[in-house]
């Protein structure tokens, strides 16, 4: 099943039909066979309730009935997300995993459904973790859908990357026995925040160095993602002291080498979603009050969208993901974030709107932010 990219909004916005099929529902991350079948049930409910919206001798009759027999042979039911989008055209059907839940949504029109498409991408931020520990740090890389694990070979612990049996309180090292003990020789003492009290403090500042000069070797890495930081608070301390890396300033706390990987980036991701959030509305708060200003802002939905069918649109604000604790999942520690369709989503027709915008190339921020939107549906700076 596919991820949101812009590439794949791309493509489906320029899809053109008579009644394109849009279904969007929410499913369970960890599928057990009592959440399949609900899944599968609430999937055939939406199926039928598309089946009401178009003509009975529709070509797209026989399309509904295919959505259902491609969802059951693809097995995707044991390998859920959040949520599930489904779109199709009679010819082609096309299936994403959303990694936030949704409220159910069936919408039959000239165009798809998007909005919700673009409103993850604008709320998705690639990452880093580093799990830093005395032995086996690991890099991650995340967005909002998960972890995929890094291919750096880091030395093992402090006494591989220096070559050396063992680590010291006075922070003087151990030989190896090993014939080849050049690579201990050209151990010195790291210009760094090491604590020297504490056992091999200036050797574990020299493995710590060595961890970031591999990372910043990594070809693939991109130094203008954040960097979220798992270790015990001296280590990541010592890291940040002298580390030139993109680091968060939150951290997660202890040894995580027990935690799956699913356990990490929740963790990870709440930190990553919250300095986001924090980030956006903040240059959102600065751009309207500019636009104000200079009389080049809305919160009136009709002005928005005539304003985004002419391409003036320069930001919207949009109120299409919420936080609810009403949730399909069994257990709910905190309230989530949801894509939700309100009534205002079809009075005004929001989805139309968002997709205007995208198309001309404004900066959408889909936020229930109240310091931002209050309580109107969407907000809007204009180019002119």
């Amino acid at each position: 099943m596919n991820k949101i990219t812009k590439q794949s909004i791309d493509e489906l916005i320029d899809v053109e039909g008579e009644e394109l099929i849009s279904i969007y529902l929410p499913t369970h991350r960890y599928p057990t066979p009592p959440h399949m079948q609900e899944d599968q049930t609430r999937l055939k409910n939406l199926v039928r309730e598309a089946q009401r919206m178009i003509d009975p001798d529709s070509i797209m009759q026989s399309a509904l009935h295919d959505i259902l027999d491609k969802v059951n042979e693809t097995q995707l039911w044991h390998r859920t997300t959040e949520g599930l989008a489904i779109f199709s055209d009679g010819e082609t059907i096309q299936l994403f995993s959303l990694p936030i839940e949704c409220e159910e949504h069936v919408f039959v029109g000239e165009h798809y459904d998007i909005a919700p498409l673009i409103a993850v991408l604008s709320y998705d931020q690639p990452y880093y973790l580093l799990c830093l520990a005395m032995h086996n740090s690991k890099l991650f890389k995340g967005d909002v859908y998960g972890l995929q694990p890094v291919a750096i070979d880091f030395p093992k612990s402090p006494e591989d990357a220096l070559n050396i049996d063992e680590l010291f309180s006075n922070s003087h090292t151990q030989r190896s026995n090993n014939k080849d003990s050049r690579r201990s020789n050209n151990a010195v003492s790291p210009h760094g925040q090491g604590d020297s009290r504490e056992a091999g403090g200036e050797e574990r500042m020299y493995y710590f160095r060595q961890i970031e000069a591999m990372i910043k070797a990594d070809k693939e890495y991109d130094a203008d993602l954040p960097l979220v930081v798992a270790a015990t608070e001296s280590e990541a301390g010592d890291f940040r002291a002298f580390s030139s890396l993109n680091i968060c300033d939150q951290f997660i706390h202890g040894n995580v080498t027990h935690l799956s990987t699913d356990e990490l980036h929740h963790q990870a991701w709440a930190i990553i979603e919250s300095t986001k959030s924090e980030d956006s509305v903040e240059a959102v708060q600065t751009e309207f009050e500019a636009s104000r200003g200079a009389d080049r802002f809305s919160d009136q939905p009709l002005e928005i969208e005539k304003a985004a069918e002419e391409g003036r649109v320069s930001t919207l604000a949009v109120q299409l993901l919420i936080q609810s604790r009403d949730s399909v999942r069994d257990v709910i520690r905190d309230a989530v974030p949801m894509i939700r369709f309100g009534l205002e989503y079809e009075k005004y027709d929001i989805a139309k709107i968002v997709s205007e915008v995208y198309r001309r190339g404004g900066t959408i921020l889909a936020s229930a932010n109240s310091y931002v939107l209050g309580s109107v549906p969407l907000a809007a700076s204009m180019r002119y």
